[in-house]
């Protein structure tokens, strides 16, 4: 029998505020354990939250990015549960008016089928402490253990509070890929937007899995399990795919799938069993007495979509009706600078595929080389269109021009200017080539017997006699003409 998977992701995102949710403590990764803390993000008796409007704002503007629908009344709900995590005993969460709901997510890219993954709901509530579990190893030593097989559990609240933004998927992925597709591809919009950094190694962007498998043709779903703990785009595809095949095995075998929250056990490479699935009313939700109703009113929404710029999918494709091959396109897109970056250098009148090429190619290697973001360099767009003005007026040639941009990219100035200090200026013709030429001929006779004796290939050690003659500054192309112009005489 044929199985079919049936996923829906959950994935958090903490939002790119400076302080938390309901208090003002602030929001920042890294900080030594419980030092961003006050009593409200504590639930200390007497206490009372204040809602942080920016992160209502950040909340809307990726809604309307999702073409998502906005009420224009929500609320907030007391979620309870527990867990040492959540210091108050409940999450003040979003249940039944959240804030945005019914959007969608293209997940293909421009040269395949248009794939849709719609949104269920997106929420905004506190994210919860980091619980940090250690066990003993072999040596009797207490070591970190993620999955809480633990005997010492500590407890970090400098999390508790943090503006979290909860986007729930319909069960519409088929596929693991397509599960790590869909994260990409939310990434990408909400960095571009500045609505969250998405670092998964920092937890600002999570993921859980909700997973079943149902034969092939079968319209009611199977018993699903919810996979937690992964870190990275790879660890959701490897995490989804063995519980896919998990569930599988278990069904084949006339067993039944437990209702369940697995964690992803990394160095395994599997998931295993946590705890029984929470359902809704296991939480006990009810209205947050603390809080009034927020009122989203059309002017306000109004304001908020004017941050709504440009998307990535929306600019690539204009990028593929401007010449550009979806696939180069795609690279144009990976992030708002470089794509701001490459935009400049278009309105200064540079060739879209020279460019793209340049920054794909030479201006990325530099940037992993010298571990300097391009951002972060001196390279301007116009110092970039003026390498690629000077490569093709002859000025220099393609290896001195990369030598120009080395400079460029590490101290700025002008193009030309470092073509004067380097000595670059390319010999494009002239007595002094036709000298070059003359002499390499006479001092090569092996080659250049070779060459007449009907071997193409001596020409090309002819030319590379000529350029390291002219310590690279020479034209190839016109030593070639020149070489075959000398020896066909």
């Amino acid at each position: 029998m044929q199985y079919e998977a049936v996923i829906g992701l959950e994935v958090h995102v903490e939002l790119a505020t400076n302080s938390k949710l309901f208090c003002g403590c602030a929001n920042r990764f890294g900080a030594p354990p419980n030092s961003l803390v006050c009593p409200i993000c504590l639930g200390l008796p007497g206490s009372l939250p204040v809602v942080n409007q920016k992160a209502v704002e950040l909340h809307l503007l990726a809604a309307k990015a999702l073409e998502c629908s906005v009420p224009s009344l929500s609320k907030f709900d007391r979620k309870n549960y527990f867990y040492p995590d959540m210091p108050k005993d409940f999450q003040t969460s979003q249940y039944d008016q959240p804030l945005a709901a019914h959007g969608r997510l293209v997940i293909s890219d421009l040269d395949q089928e248009e794939k849709v993954i719609n949104i269920t709901r997106i929420h905004l509530e506190e994210d919860t402490g980091k619980s940090i579990h250690f066990k003993r190893n072999a040596n009797g030593d207490l070591v970190p253990d993620r999955l809480a097989s633990s005997e010492l559990s500590l407890v970090d609240y400098n999390r508790a509070g943090v503006p979290l933004m909860e986007i729930v998927s319909e069960p519409e992925i088929r596929t693991a890929d397509e599960a790590s597709a869909y994260l990409q591809k939310m990434r990408e919009i909400l960095v571009w937007l500045g609505i969250s950094d998405c670092r998964m190694e920092e937890g600002s962007m999570r993921c859980d899995a909700n997973i079943s498998v149902r034969p092939v043709g079968q319209e009611a779903f199977g018993t699903r399990t919810e996979i937690k703990n992964m870190n990275s785009f790879k660890s959701v595809r490897d995490a989804v795919d063995f519980e896919i095949q998990r569930q599988i095995k278990v069904v084949s075998e006339g067993g039944k799938v437990v209702q369940e929250t697995r964690g992803w056990d990394e160095a395994r490479k599997i998931t295993i069993s946590m705890r029984s699935k929470e359902e809704a009313h296991d939480y006990r939700y009810f209205p947050e007495p603390d809080l009034p109703p927020l009122e989203i009113s059309a002017e306000w929404l109004g304001q908020i979509e004017k941050g709504l710029t440009e998307l990535p999918r929306q600019r690539a494709q204009r990028y593929v009706q401007g010449g550009l091959s979806a696939y180069d396109a795609g690279l144009m897109v990976q992030s708002r600078a470089l794509s701001d970056f490459f935009e400049q250098c278009l309105n200064l009148g540079a060739e879209a595929k020279e460019v793209s090429n340049w920054l794909a190619n030479e201006v990325a290697r530099l940037s992993q080389e010298r571990g300097i973001p391009l951002a972060e360099s001196r390279l301007t767009p116009q110092g970039l269109v003026q390498v690629i003005a000077q490569l093709a007026g002859s000025k220099v040639n393609r290896q001195g021009a990369r030598q120009v941009l080395e400079k460029l990219y590490e101290e700025g100035g002008e193009a030309a200017e470092w073509v004067e200090k380097l000595g670059l200026a390319q010999i494009g013709g002239g007595d002094e080539l036709k000298g070059m030429v003359q002499g390499v001929v006479d001092a090569n006779p092996g080659p250049v017997s070779e060459y007449k004796a009907g071997k193409e290939k001596a020409l090309n050690q002819l030319v590379g006699q000529v350029m390291k003659q002219s310590k690279g500054r020479a034209n190839a192309a016109e030593v070639m003409r020149i070489l075959k112009e000398v020896l066909d005489a």
